[in-house]
């Protein structure tokens, strides 16, 4: 007498076994082509974020100016360009001194600013990296550039920023270019 046998052959679990197989990579591909792309959209907001961060915080501090003390342009092969300046900010009586510069390495630089807290204590703050580009304009109140910042310091009612900030991840490069005008009040 023959038993009915239940069960699943070997060939039978072997299909199985490669379906299940085959399900589960691209699933996981699926998974990891979402997790990229949301990675990468990550970093750009982040990269969109830290723009709008120090742009905030440097409009806050120039629009207070009082006064452009110095303006000390890169010379060929220095990295560093800087704006000294006093300002009002927050509503105080007593202006700050500032200094804008931009400190670089390996073509790739960092906003910073010093600034006075408490009489001589100097604070630093870093405004953007990443920076590929950051010029600074000085407007005139007919709204034409200031070319010789010695003589015409006093004429200046605005700045103009121009800038490129670029940062890459595995070969991928991004780049946000922007402008920015900036009304000095104090002037």
């Amino acid at each position: 007498m023959m038993k009915n046998k239940k069960g699943f052959t070997l060939i039978e679990l072997i299909l199985v076994i490669g379906l299940f197989s085959v399900a589960s990579l691209v699933i996981f591909s699926l998974f990891m082509s979402n997790y990229m792309r949301m990675e990468a959209q990550g970093r750009e907001t982040y990269l969109q974020e830290d723009i709008d961060r120090g742009l905030t915080q440097l409009s806050d501090r120039l629009m207070g100016t009082s006064k452009i003390i110095k303006i000390t342009e890169a010379e060929s092969g220095s990295n560093t360009t800087s704006m000294e300046f006093q300002y009002y900010f927050k509503d105080k009586d007593d202006p700050y001194n500032g200094k804008l510069y931009l400190e670089g390495k390996d073509g790739e630089y960092t906003l910073k600013l010093d600034y006075s807290i408490r009489g001589s204590e100097v604070a630093t703050k870093t405004l953007m990296s990443y920076l590929e580009v950051f010029e600074i304009k000085l407007i005139d109140h007919d709204g034409n550039p200031v070319t010789d910042y010695e003589k015409y310091l006093n004429k200046v009612c605005s700045l103009e920023i121009n800038y490129t900030v670029a940062t890459s991840y595995k070969k991928i490069v991004k780049r946000k270019s922007g402008k920015l005008n900036i009304k000095l009040r104090n002037i």
